[in-house]
């Protein structure tokens, strides 16, 4: 008896059931939203209401909304080597309006546990150094190689008070971008490094 394989990719005689209706729930507005409201509805927020409960957790400066903006940025994950993640971004910049120790711990842990990439990266060590976070002394040494210059002249201000990394920032000096030379002469000459040059 000749047997015939089974097309495992067919979709013949199977019949599947009606699928249910997608309810679509649109989020309020975030002005709307208590601050409690809001902070729950951050995390698994889509695309175009986590921009808008983002930015309204900064305008408020929601500190309590932190936990919540780090989740949003944990979702995304991996994504962006080539792209800013729009997610990602809205909430680094909601973290740099909210400000504070626990915006800056926040940033930082962002970073170190390579959450952000690409052109978030970018955005988020920029943001580090505009609210002081702190980061891991390899870290820094490692983002002060980064191949993108952004990321080169932005960590420069997070490293500005690190005396182990003041040979790495000199030859910074040397760079080939003059904005990331010009960003490690700003951050040695705010350390008070005699050998900072203004460019």
């Amino acid at each position: 008896m000749y047997e015939q394989q089974l097309d495992l990719f067919s979709s013949a005689d199977i019949q599947a059931d009606r699928p249910l209706p997608l309810s679509v729930e649109l989020c309020p507005a975030a002005t709307v939203l208590d601050d409690q409201a809001l902070i729950a509805a951050i995390p698994d927020s889509n695309l175009a209401d986590s921009i808008a409960l983002a930015a309204e957790a900064g305008r408020r400066r929601l500190a309590a909304a932190i936990p919540s903006l780090e989740t949003l940025c944990r979702r995304f994950s991996g994504f962006g080597i080539d792209r800013m993640v729009p997610e990602q971004a809205a909430a680094l910049q909601a973290l740099a309006a909210i400000g504070g120790r626990e915006a800056a711990q926040a940033v930082s842990q962002l970073i170190v546990r390579g959450v952000v990439q690409g052109p978030t990266l970018n955005l988020a060590v920029s943001t580090a150094a505009r609210i002081g976070s702190t980061l891991p002394t390899d870290v820094l040494r490692s983002l002060l190689r980064h191949p993108d210059p952004g990321i080169r002249a932005s960590v420069c201000g997070c490293a500005r008070r690190r005396q182990e990394l003041i040979s790495v920032m000199i030859d910074l000096l040397d760079d080939l971008n003059q904005g990331v030379a010009r960003s490690a002469a700003c951050a040695l000459g705010q350390g008070n490094v005699i050998r900072a040059i203004v460019l």
